[in-house]
């Protein structure tokens, strides 16, 4: 009898416990939403390529640096832009990841419009006006490029595709055996990835599929959507990791994410596999232009370790190198062999840094320095591909 009344109070304090979370977290939410307190998450699960961007989502973003962003309707960040191409437009596709995505600076000073504003004076006969698209997303490895080029910008018939290839990490989110696959199965890879088997590159899907973390990653991802306490919670996580980033004053920094091998020979047999593969999707993607008679070109983005002077000097000593530029001349040398103009940004971002003693990489709220590129960088890299592309469009 008595244990029978000891399982009734502790019940009834459970169920007290579970409505005072219950009405905490609603009194949590209503207060959010009436004090205009927002966080917005911008990515959802996308089937295809495993995240994508919501169409139409807007709002703050002050995690790195500080802009307001807006989703276009086909889910990309960038203007609204007519499906049909007009007659006498040049079109070009701006593949990448965050960088082209530019989260960190108002849309005007991204890359991609900055790059257009630029292109304006190219002598373009007989076309009239020079157009870019920005397809970039935050996260994307080659592979996931790949994918939004098959899927999303065909529509658009782009005369050109640019990729931004940033080495910093696309070959470690080109090959995740890297870091998480055993024996060489992966478990668990949110994210389309190729692989090799029998000779020939297979695309693997299986992020589709129902485990617990991907039924998680999917539930948190739709959730946070709708919850500010959600969004709350994600940015508390992002600015524990900022707080970390700025308080680390060592000049040999290494930042989260960032591969620093790929600015050596390879000395290890999966970094050679993963450089391999690597040079294997973009020899599709490469492929992938080509048969929608668009042109292919790259642009290799730049790592801040290769750009700050001092970061520069303790990344040579740690990898025991004379120069960083081990991924730019690979990729040169791929571009050479596959008749695709590649344009390395490093060279001339190196000068720039040395002589105006200014940071291309970081933000006052981040770390100067490091992350992406601030409004200078973007600037100064819109101006130089624009130059490249306008000798290019130029030559009969």
């Amino acid at each position: 009898m008595k244990r029978k009344g000891s399982y009734r109070k502790a019940g009834i304090i459970f169920t007290v416990l579970c409505l005072c979370g219950i009405i905490s977290l609603t009194l949590v939410e209503a207060s959010l939403r009436v004090l205009g307190i927002s966080y917005p998450v911008f990515h959802m699960y996308d089937p295809i390529r495993g995240k994508g961007l919501v169409p139409g989502k807007e709002g703050w973003y002050r995690s790195e640096g500080a802009a307001y962003i807006r989703i276009n309707s086909a889910g990309f960040r960038d203007r609204e832009h007519v499906v049909e191409k007009k007659p006498g437009i040049y079109r070009i596709a701006v593949l990448g990841d965050s960088y082209m995505e530019a989260r960190q600076v108002a849309l005007e000073d991204s890359f991609v419009r900055r790059l257009e504003d630029y292109l304006q004076v190219c002598d373009t006969d007989p076309y009239q006006k020079i157009e870019t698209l920005g397809f970039g997303q935050g996260g994307y490895s080659t592979t996931d490029e790949l994918l939004t080029l098959k899927y999303h910008v065909w529509p658009y018939s782009p005369d050109m595709v640019l990729t931004a290839f940033f080495h910093g990490n696309d070959l470690v989110d080109n090959f995740p055996k890297i870091n998480t696959c055993e024996g060489g199965k992966c478990p668990d890879i949110r994210r389309p990835f190729y692989y090799r088997k029998d000779g020939e590159l297979k695309l693997d899907t299986s992020f589709r599929n129902w485990t617990f973390l991907s039924f998680k990653d999917r539930m948190l991802l739709a959730g946070v959507q709708y919850s500010r306490t959600l969004e709350m919670l994600n940015q508390a996580v992002r600015v524990f990791s900022n707080w970390r980033v700025q308080r680390n004053t060592d000049y040999a920094f290494k930042e989260t994410g960032l591969s620093e091998w790929v600015y050596a020979p390879p000395r290890l047999p999966v970094h050679q596999e993963a450089w391999a593969l690597t040079e294997d999707i973009l020899g599709l993607l490469n492929q992938e232009v080509l048969e929608h008679n668009a042109q292919p070109y790259w642009m290799l983005v730049t790592n801040p370790s290769q750009v700050d002077p001092i970061q520069r000097q303790a990344l040579r000593q740690r990898l025991d190198v004379e120069t960083l530029d081990y991924p730019e001349q690979r990729i040169m040398k791929l571009g050479e062999s596959l008749h695709v103009p590649v344009i390395p940004l490093v060279y001339a971002f190196q000068q720039y840094a040395d002589e105006q003693q200014e940071y291309l990489h970081g933000f006052p709220n981040y770390r100067m320095g490091a992350g992406h590129w601030n409004e200078t960088g973007h600037d100064l890299a819109a101006r130089l591909v624009a130059d490249n592309l306008c000798t290019y469009l130029s030559t009969p």
